[in-house]
């Protein structure tokens, strides 16, 4: 990985330890990358960009087309200045607003998703991008199993 690559990734976590801002975890972030390498899609599609560390990972490892989708339009302007440090906003397409509205805009094909967003939207947002999958893909899921609970009792409504 190139210093620069590096050196902007230290940034991203050390903004997000101070902010509290959530980021894929080490032990998710070798999964992630291990996966899309498998893979080597030609377009990739994120849910939830955040700060974009876990979309500067990917464009990183893969020379794959990134649309990744945010709701704060904060974070997405901090994300859209660490992916231009970084060298990659000309790969990264960043798209503001709310997912579930915004996949009834974007079309496909997209050979890798990565979703990292609301948990509790996570059917909604599946169904809504199956029909913009390229046959084979592959679709991540981040915290599929969030803290132990899974659907059912003792899960808070907001993350069933």
């Amino acid at each position: 990985m190139q210093e620069n690559i590096k050196r902007v990734l230290g940034d991203m976590e050390e903004y997000a330890a101070q902010n509290k801002v959530p980021i894929v975890s080490a032990a998710a972030r070798k999964i992630l990358i291990d996966e899309i390498c498998k893979k080597m899609p030609r377009r990739v599609l994120e849910v939830g960009t955040a700060v974009g560390y876990s979309t500067l990972l990917m464009a990183s490892a893969v020379e794959a087309e990134i649309v990744s989708i945010e709701l704060s339009t904060d974070r997405l302007l901090l994300a859209e200045k660490y992916l231009a440090d970084a060298g990659m906003i000309g790969r990264v397409k960043l798209l503001n607003g709310d997912a579930a509205e915004l996949l009834l805009k974007i079309s496909g094909p997209f050979d890798f998703v990565y979703l990292d967003a609301a948990k509790g939207q996570y059917p909604d947002y599946i169904n809504k991008i199956l029909p913009k999958l390229a046959a084979g893909a592959v679709i991540a899921v981040d915290n599929v199993l969030f803290l132990g609970w899974v659907k059912g009792e003792g899960c808070p409504r907001r993350y069933r």
